[in-house]
């Protein structure tokens, strides 16, 4: 399962752009093409759509983008594209707001979304997308002043996640942290 790729966007095309990871160039296809500039080294949260008609990656700026994409895919008659479409024509705290206060007209005005499919949408996911976050900020103190010391470095949250998720021990200091953190980050540049 491909969770995220980390690399350098390299091509767009119509409606999608290719990053390239160690010498492999990945096609995905995305909301905005404009969320991924040519030349810009950055992560890519991938979904990877596999059916009888295709096998290809939905690429997202964030995860929070990533979520609520799988989760209008996941209700009655919306695919991806018009997924895409949603997202291509939303603002995700926006829609979010949308879902949570059962306002049909805002995704009616979405191309290719009727009333039926707006009420549809909003049944399936009202209380159900949530903010989601990047990491679970746990009540480790020493974890938490690290991520703070690392972000006061110029390091996004993003890559602060990746790298702490690669860190098995719970038990570190926060200079052991910040320590193996910058190890680990020190390959993927700010």
């Amino acid at each position: 399962m491909y969770y995220y790729l980390h690399g350098i966007v390299t091509l767009h095309n119509k409606s999608s752009a290719v990053i390239e990871c160690q010498g492999v160039g990945y096609d995905f296809l995305c909301s905005n093409i404009d969320d991924f500039p040519i030349g810009e080294v950055m992560f890519v949260y991938i979904y990877h759509y596999q059916k009888e008609d295709g096998n290809y990656f939905i690429g997202f700026k964030t995860l929070d983008e990533k979520n609520v994409f799988s989760s209008l895919v996941s209700v009655k008659g919306i695919g991806t594209k018009l997924a895409l479409s949603i997202l291509a024509n939303s603002n995700i705290e926006t829609l979010k707001e949308a879902i949570k206060q059962s306002d049909t007209k805002y995704f009616e005005k979405i191309p290719g979304i009727g009333k039926k499919s707006a009420i549809q949408i909003i049944l399936d996911l009202k209380g159900k997308i949530n903010d989601y976050v990047l990491d679970v900020y746990s009540n480790n103190k020493n974890k938490e002043t690290a991520r703070q010391a690392l972000k006061k470095l110029g390091f996004t949250d993003t890559k602060i996640t990746v790298a702490f998720a690669q860190i098995t021990d719970e038990n570190c200091s926060e200079q052991e942290y910040i320590k193996k953190a910058l190890k680990i980050l020190s390959s993927y540049g700010k």
